[in-house]
């Protein structure tokens, strides 16, 4: 499958997501995976990433889209709507004021708040849309941010899995770019041209 006017990610970089998922496993046959859209260059590098697997691979698997609107609704996701076209990736979106609901605690881990509350409303995305893999674009660098993070607050150095099954939501989070540091993604966002919003 051509992509309208979306060049394909570069080689160094699809080598290192390829590797990634067949090391770990991500994507099977018959899988309907749910890409966690941001917006944001890691999961546009990801969603461009996994569409052009899809085009060659000999393993058939779906692929959709959800973005978390946490403005609840007063951001302009027409750029990703567009973007998800072009790739033949059907697309949703979930208004939640997650910003509101920040500045209402007046919560002293913004960042923590709103991670879990958008991971939680893809799960249930995932889950409604009958998809049993959610696909969030953590690269290298998080993996690490997050084992140093974890290593000066909680005293373990422990960072996520590339591949996690969640008991909870009976969702299996894949993070296809785990391998690939974030310069290189930025690099080939910028080199795409990628609707970052």
């Amino acid at each position: 499958m051509a992509f309208k006017s979306i060049p394909p990610v570069c080689g160094p970089l699809k080598k290192k997501i390829g590797f990634a998922i067949s090391e770990y496993r991500m994507i099977q046959h018959g899988d309907r995976i749910m890409i966690g859209l941001s917006g944001g260059k890691d999961s546009l590098v990801l969603a461009l990433a996994l569409a052009g697997l899809r085009s060659r691979s000999p393993v058939g698997f779906d692929l959709s889209a959800c973005t978390v609107d946490i403005t609840g609704g007063e951001v302009d996701l027409s750029p990703l709507r567009t973007f998800c076209s072009e790739l033949d990736i059907s697309y949703s979106c979930r208004p939640y004021p997650i910003v509101d609901i920040i500045k209402n605690r007046g919560e002293r881990s913004p960042c923590s708040l709103c991670a879990n509350i958008r991971r939680g409303i893809l799960n249930t995305a995932a889950r409604e849309s009958g998809c049993g893999s959610l696909a969030l674009g953590h690269t290298l660098d998080d993996a690490v941010e997050t084992a140093l993070m974890n290593l000066f607050n909680n005293g373990r150095f422990k960072s996520f899995q590339p591949k996690q099954w969640q008991s909870r939501s009976g969702v299996t989070v894949i993070r296809p770019l785990i391998l690939a540091e974030e310069r290189r993604v930025t690099k080939e966002a910028a080199r795409l041209s990628l609707p970052v919003t």
